[in-house]
């Protein structure tokens, strides 16, 4: 029934392409931008109820938290920059490096100021780091802002104290960073596997595959930074579950482990097209616990992409056996006019004519010689692509 369906939707497809497309994705995870409107939404029904429980007249509970995951993604940011300059690095770059570090340690004194209004037992555990810092002989002040520990909520230990709403607001905000994080994960290996094909394909010398190194090398280091950020809120889920009691959000954000970083397209040792298995990440939902929604996603736009296949296969056989056909009408031609090329020139020299009949002779009789052997390498075509039946694309 589900092939059928996906038959029809591809027919229709091709026929109008306004229609919908059945090679991209209908199945949308939640996305941090649709959970930040969301609990924005949540807070504006709540202040017309006249039940705010806000602390600072600007940053609201959902703020705090989505301020503290923007500010642990530029953390990482910056420490990626700032791994990234070498021994030899410019004056301008080493500038930069230390603005973006003054602008983070600026945003962060500003955020953990409104922290402490909401989450007060973050002072204490503050002090306790500094004591045991100050302990070892280490100067608090010479923390850097992308190694300052923010102390979100997942970050806290079942008994310390916190409000339950910002923990319920970091667990709808991580579980949509996972999902987001995941769909860029797969973008990036959609991409790495085109730029493989295209480098093997059209490249050829040292420079253009200098660059295209590069390229993949800038591709590889984005995509293992999606993998850490993932892994980070996963991390934060595995903390909070344990805490709000949620369960069966494991069996849809799976642990991502490098077997998993595969594209769709990819095949490992021992596999073929018939016989590949798709990684976890390929077969997400992303939509609460529901992984059969996500499988028959990725199952429908894969057998789309296989029947796309079995039509081009279709198409090279009835390429080849035109191209036989018409290599051996070019050498019936060829030798004909080769034939004729024999009486074409009139001389009185009868050693000269026989000479250049002779070679003409020759010239057609290497031609039907070439059609001949060709005929019978090709004789068995037609009977074994009758045999293995009529190729057409899967239904």
């Amino acid at each position: 029934m589900i092939v059928v369906e996906c038959f029809s939707e591809i027919e229709q497809w091709e026929a109008d392409r306004l229609k919908p497309n059945p090679f991209h994705s209908r199945v949308n995870a939640p996305t941090q931008s649709s959970i930040r409107l969301a609990l924005a939404q949540e807070e504006t029904c709540e202040i017309e109820k006249g039940h705010n429980i806000s602390l600072h007249t600007e940053v609201s509970p959902s703020i705090l938290v989505s301020s503290g995951l923007d500010l642990e993604e530029q953390q990482r940011r910056l420490y990626s920059n700032l791994s990234a300059l070498g021994e030899h690095s410019t004056d301008i770059q080493k500038t930069k490096a230390q603005r973006e570090m003054n602008s983070l340690q600026c945003k962060i004194d500003s955020w953990v100021t409104v922290q402490l209004l909401y989450m007060p037992i973050v002072a204490i555990l503050r002090a306790r780091a500094a004591s045991a810092m100050a302990s070892n002989g280490e100067s608090v002040a010479k923390v850097e802002p992308h190694k300052f520990k923010l102390w979100l909520p997942s970050e806290l230990g079942c008994n310390d104290t916190c409000d339950v709403r910002l923990r319920e607001n970091e667990w709808r905000l991580r579980y949509a960073q996972a999902h987001d994080t995941l769909n860029q994960v797969r973008q990036f290996l959609r991409l790495q596997s085109h730029l493989f094909k295209f480098k093997g394909r059209n490249l050829r010398g040292q420079g253009p595959n200098t660059r295209a190194r590069n390229v993949l090398k800038n591709v590889d280091t984005k995509l293992q930074g999606c993998v850490k950020k993932y892994q980070t809120a996963r991390s934060a889920l595995q903390a909070l579950s344990k805490v709000l009691g949620r369960v069966g959000w494991e069996s849809t954000l799976k642990e991502l482990t490098k077997d998993d970083l595969r594209s769709m397209t990819d095949l490992v040792d021992g596999e073929t097209e018939g016989r590949k298995k798709l990684t976890w990440i390929w077969r997400t939902a992303g939509v609460e616990e529901s992984d059969n929604e996500g499988l028959q996603d990725a199952v429908r736009m894969e057998w789309c992409r296989t029947r796309a296949r079995a039509m081009r296969w279709s198409e090279e056989v009835d390429l080849l056996q035109e191209e036989m056909r018409r290599v051996l009408q070019y050498f019936a031609w060829h030798a004909a006019w080769w034939e004729e090329q024999g009486m074409r020139r009139f001389t009185a020299d009868k050693t000269l004519a026989e000479g250049l009949f002779a070679y003409a002779s020759r010239q057609a009789d290497i031609r039907h010689h070439l059609a001949d052997t060709f005929r019978e390498l090709w004789g068995e075509v037609p009977s074994l692509i009758a045999s293995a039946g009529t190729v057409s694309p899967p239904m």
